[in-house]
């Protein structure tokens, strides 16, 4: 009695997930929008710095240089805070945290400071890869 069951559950388990496969209510673009969410990263693993774009197909890195002054440095996190103008076709103009390559960069700036930067974009990784101070007025010519 116990081995007819147990055949009766599996034969009516297979038919059940047979049908279910078969059953294509949604299309293949249902599939799609699945499979693309699911390759969406979910977690921030930039501490909330800039969004980095994927790689293009050559897995290739991007660089951009930008104008922008600092709003915050902070070096337990190697993060710099900037209000910048529009980074080439990568971000528009906003405030935001970026990560920095090398500690040391952060030791060029102070808040207030108008610079350029240089971002490196590779991947699911942004950073801040050079730091060049404006002249200041007055200053050598």
């Amino acid at each position: 009695m116990k081995h007819t069951i147990l055949t009766f559950a599996f034969a009516a388990a297979i038919a059940f997930g047979t049908s279910a496969c078969g059953n294509d209510e949604y299309g293949d673009d249902a599939a799609q929008s699945v499979d693309s969410a699911s390759q969406s990263p979910a977690v921030d693993n930039n501490n909330g710095a800039a969004p980095a774009p994927a790689a293009d197909a050559a897995g290739g890195v991007k660089e951009y240089t930008f104008h922008g002054t600092v709003t915050k440095v902070d070096a337990a996190t190697q993060m710099i805070t900037i209000d910048h103008e529009d980074i080439g076709d990568y971000m528009k103009a906003m405030t935001m945290p970026f990560k920095v390559a090398d500690a040391a960069l952060l030791d060029q700036v102070k808040v207030g400071d108008a610079t350029h930067f240089t971002l490196r974009v590779s991947g699911d990784q942004a950073l801040i890869t050079k730091i060049q101070k404006d002249h200041e007025e007055g200053g050598d010519h």
